[in-house]
């Protein structure tokens, strides 16, 4: 476990102490997690599954996959979620805020402003 623990940090293009300061751990126990000088315990399990979205079961034995499917809800939320803690990105907040203000007759333009633009581009890949 202490190997995958390294190739998720790794994978997400952490440092060991930004890995650690996401799960509060500090950098050292990061790397005694990655070297096996530490146990890993189930709540430290638990918060990197929870954190970074990982299958346990990978996480445990290695096998599946990295990341846990999510469901389209869990999607939506996750992508709200990082779209709003990022101060960086004020467009996509601003969508969101716009998104939230429809009322119904503002949704349904919405949608056939969407099905125009997914037609332009379908007709512009058939040519």
């Amino acid at each position: 476990m202490h190997e995958r623990i390294k190739e998720l940090r790794k994978y997400l293009g952490l440092t060991q102490a930004e890995f650690g300061d996401k799960i509060s751990m500090r950098q050292t126990g990061v790397a005694w997690l990655e070297s096996g000088e530490r146990k890993i315990t189930d709540r430290v399990i638990t918060t990197i599954c929870a954190v970074f979205g990982v299958d346990e079961i990978w996480l445990r034995t290695g096998e599946g996959e990295m990341f846990r499917k999510l469901s389209r809800d869990e999607q939506i939320a996750d992508f709200v979620g990082k779209a709003l803690a990022d101060d960086s990105d004020e467009f996509v907040r601003q969508t969101i805020a716009m998104l939230a203000a429809l009322d119904e007759a503002g949704w349904q333009k919405l949608k056939a402003a969407a099905e125009a633009i997914k037609e332009a581009e379908e007709k512009i890949k058939g040519s």
